[in-house]
């Protein structure tokens, strides 16, 4: 029986059950780490997070929302690269100068996620 690695595994789930729509981390996270503890795969949701953003079957489309990369067309990609890294941020802190809002979204998706894995592992 082959090795399936879970990032292999978080895309065969967004293929089967979000096809060419959108999708959270959290969402996909959820159902990742169910057929994984069947599977007795274990990794942290920092390391599954990592790999989803290093995928290249993977595109954050911003506003906590991913898609399958293959379900875009180079225009789209090109428009959502351009929306979510071009961005100017204002305001007088400096989190506000040095921090993208990107880096902001990504940042309350995963402590979002990482709250919620905590209270699903204390039941």
């Amino acid at each position: 029986m082959a090795i399936v690695h879970l990032i292999d595994l978080a895309y065969e789930i967004a293929q089967k059950e979000y096809k060419d729509g959108t999708f959270s981390f959290n969402q996909l996270y959820t159902q990742l780490n169910s057929k994984a503890n069947a599977n007795s795969h274990q990794q942290s949701i920092g390391e599954v997070y990592c790999e989803l953003l290093q995928d290249p079957r993977f595109t954050y489309i911003g506003d906590k929302k991913w898609r399958l990369r293959e379900f875009l067309s180079d225009d789209q990609i090109n428009n959502i690269s351009e929306s979510l890294y071009d961005i100017q941020v204002e305001g007088n802190t400096d989190e506000n100068k040095t921090k993208s809002i990107i880096e902001k979204e990504i940042d309350e998706e995963f402590d979002e996620a990482a709250e919620e894995n905590e209270t699903n592992s204390e039941l």
